[in-house]
């Protein structure tokens, strides 16, 4: 490893929900079962279907009923795929089992880093939370993947990247009981071969009213364009989509996590080149537990970064609602944003809003909750937000790496403090 710090081990009793053990090391405690089940329980309204809304810019929108007993299970196309199924999960609500947090420094003269978590998951119940603030300005030594097994989370970027600077990289294991389960995978994308889509088949296949799709991502290149920023998005056949943009040599790592009792929204919203804002539609949820995840594509190639950076975050209307707002600070490219508002389950709970980042180090200064149990997540790719940079190559300043420090406060980093940036950021408290 290198330069690696010792990670933060706590594991947390399913029947009292408080830490058997931390500071690193293995544990013992009643652990998830190791097998992954096809979670396919209705949502919290009894309804058997997910609810897709996609918006355009004026704030119009549709509605499209994807049901979930018509997802059909087949093999996997066009990427890797884990997981395996069991009887018995459906009912069961989820709980934190373990949360594993480390940081390390990866340096520019390596392709990647092997970080051993120090006890053994069940990645099929286990959810990898990563940030990075890179000193590199080009895709290939400023992007950086993260993949999970039982033992160790790996991390790799295109390429070493000799004299371009060193990369802080933060990340988070959340293992949970039965009652959240994880399909990951890699699809390898190639500039000379593929199309710059790619159809994945989720086997088994999930509810769509209660998962969502997590992304990381490696690229070859030297000058920044919207196939950096990959997305993904549900289908109606028991499938999503994977979209670069354009083709591409590129690592795209998925998760696919379903949790018990969580409500999921599914919304497409747009901007075009001359727009700088879209809004989605309103989604009746709890705002204490509400998380916005999105994934931002676009068609145009070239600088600069900046038309792609999109910050989204809930706008909180009355009645208990939430409104999906985007933003960005440099117009000049069209852009589909594939959101997903998400509703956890009780006793989960969550904290958000934005921050306008001056400098290269500030604080989210937050209400009390115990950093074992906290995520600390940005925007777009959990990293990132919106940036007024006019440049090709803004990724150390556009990205930024997220860790709770105590109980009341999250340190945000990035490698430089120009130009300024817009942060969304949510904390999520199991």
């Amino acid at each position: 490893m290198a330069g690696s710090s010792s990670s933060s081990v706590t594991t947390f009793s399913s029947s009292a929900g408080e830490p058997t053990s931390s500071a690193g090391g293995s544990s013992s405690s009643e652990t998830a079962s190791s097998s992954s089940a096809a979670v396919t329980s209705s949502s919290v309204d009894s309804s058997s279907s997910a609810v897709v809304q996609s918006s355009s810019v004026d704030g119009s929108s549709s509605v499209l009923d994807v049901s979930s007993s018509s997802l059909a299970s087949s093999s996997s196309v066009g990427g890797s795929s884990s997981s395996s199924s069991s009887s018995g999960a459906v009912n069961v609500m989820p709980q934190l089992v373990r949360l594993i947090s480390n940081t390390f420094l990866l340096g520019g003269g390596e392709s990647g880093e092997i970080e051993p978590l120090g006890v053994t998951v069940d990645p099929s119940h286990s959810i990898l939370f990563m940030s990075f603030s890179p000193a590199p300005n080009t895709p290939d030594c400023a992007t950086i993947t993260g993949r999970l097994d039982a033992s160790n989370a790996t991390f790799a970027r295109w390429q070493a990247c000799d004299g371009q600077g060193e990369t802080n990289v933060g990340y988070t294991v959340a293992e949970f009981n039965a009652g959240v389960t994880v399909q990951r995978g890699t699809a390898i994308f190639s500039e000379l071969n593929d199309p710059a889509t790619r159809t994945i088949v989720l086997n088994p296949p999930v509810d769509v009213s209660q998962s969502f799709i997590l992304l990381s991502s490696a690229q070859d290149g030297s000058g920044f364009s919207a196939n950096d920023l990959p997305a993904a998005h549900f289908n109606m056949n028991g499938t999503f989509t994977l979209d670069i943009a354009h083709a591409e040599d590129a690592w795209v790592d998925w998760q696919v996590v379903t949790i018990n009792g969580a409500r999921v929204f599914h919304q497409q919203a747009s901007m075009d080149a001359t727009t700088a804002t879209a809004v989605g539609a309103t989604v009746a949820v709890d705002p204490t537990r509400a998380w916005l995840v999105y994934h931002v594509t676009g068609a145009a190639q070239g600088a600069p970064l900046a038309r792609h950076l999109v910050a989204g975050a809930l706008g909180l209307g009355t009645g208990g609602v939430v409104v999906p707002q985007f933003t960005r600070e440099l117009s000049g490219a069209g852009l589909t944003i594939y959101a997903s508002v998400v509703e956890l389950p009780v006793p989960f709970s969550t904290e958000h809003g934005t921050l306008r980042l001056t400098s290269a180090t500030q604080q989210i200064d937050h209400q009390t909750h115990p950093t074992d149990r906290t995520v600390a997540v940005g925007g777009g790719m959990l990293r990132g937000g919106s940036s007024p940079g006019d440049l090709n190559n803004t990724a150390r300043a556009a990205w930024v790496r997220l860790e709770p420090r105590t109980p009341v406060r999250v340190e945000v980093k990035r490698e430089s403090g120009t130009p300024e940036m817009t942060l969304p950021w949510t904390l999520l408290r199991f």
